[in-house]
């Protein structure tokens, strides 16, 4: 929920999964929820855990369900209800080296149903983070989505959407505000620029605001893209919430709750 609110950027973001080399370097735990456009839920759970004080490992499971579908024939009747949705495991590890510099690599695998009908696939990603040595600035840069579709729907295979992504985070001076910014070069599209900004209030809360500019592209006029948050500690563990907007498609609520093992 964090990234989302941010407008999705998170190359340069500590803690998460899009890059691989921001893995945490402490044990943490988290759990996601989405309620997508239409009847679509996202679900998400991970894990990082350090091995000594240069290594870290996570583990990643996700789950898009599409809801419950009419199944129409040729002629218009209904026969019935389908259902349809994605899962994925990703495990991934990251490593630190001298002068602020992380790498890691992520390994994913893809399953996907639409009533009797599967696919799997399987995807590498690759990723650097510097941490520049006066400690207020980040810089990502991953390489996501990089591999092959083993078995697809009947005898159709769809490339996977690998990008190129490149951005970063930068505490101001003598404020407490993170911006943030990223680039994506996706294979199947035109490039985007997202960004967004987060407010530290105290220890316990954390105002956002985000920019996506793949969707803001999409949807031309009609504010999509724009999107808002908050997280809030309470004691160990931290809750963050975030609202995007997608025009007349409607609007994406994520709620995410993590904490440190």
């Amino acid at each position: 929920a964090r990234s989302a609110a941010l407008g999705g950027v998170g190359v340069a973001l500590e803690g998460g999964f899009s890059n691989p080399a921001a893995l945490s370097v402490e044990p943490r735990w988290s759990f996601t929820y989405g309620d997508y456009l239409m009847d679509i839920r996202i679900g998400e759970a991970g894990v990082a855990y350090p091995l000594g004080n240069r290594m870290s490992l996570g583990l990643q499971l996700f789950h898009l369900s599409y809801g419950e579908l009419a199944e129409i024939d040729r002629g218009g009747n209904v026969e019935g209800t389908f259902r349809a949705g994605d899962f994925s495991l990703y495990t991934t590890a990251a490593g630190k080296f001298g002068w602020g510099l992380s790498l890691g690599m992520g390994l994913r695998a893809i399953y996907s149903y639409i009533k009797d009908y599967t696919a799997d696939a399987y995807a590498l990603d690759f990723g650097l983070l510097w941490r520049a040595p006066w400690g207020r600035t980040s810089v990502g840069l991953a390489l996501v989505n990089m591999g092959f579709v083993r078995k697809g729907y009947r005898d159709h295979r769809d490339a996977l959407p690998a990008a190129l992504k490149a951005g970063f985070s930068h505490l101001l001076a003598h404020l407490p505000v993170v911006l943030v910014g990223e680039v994506v070069l996706p294979n199947d599209n035109l490039p985007y620029i997202s960004g967004g900004g987060e407010a530290h209030i105290g220890r316990a809360l954390t105002l956002r605001l985000g920019y996506d500019g793949r969707a803001a592209r999409d949807l031309e006029g009609q504010y999509g893209g724009l999107s808002a948050g908050f997280g809030v500690v309470i004691r160990r563990v931290r809750l963050d919430y975030a609202y995007t907007l997608f025009g007349e498609l409607g609007e994406v609520h994520r709620v995410s709750v993590g904490g440190r093992l």
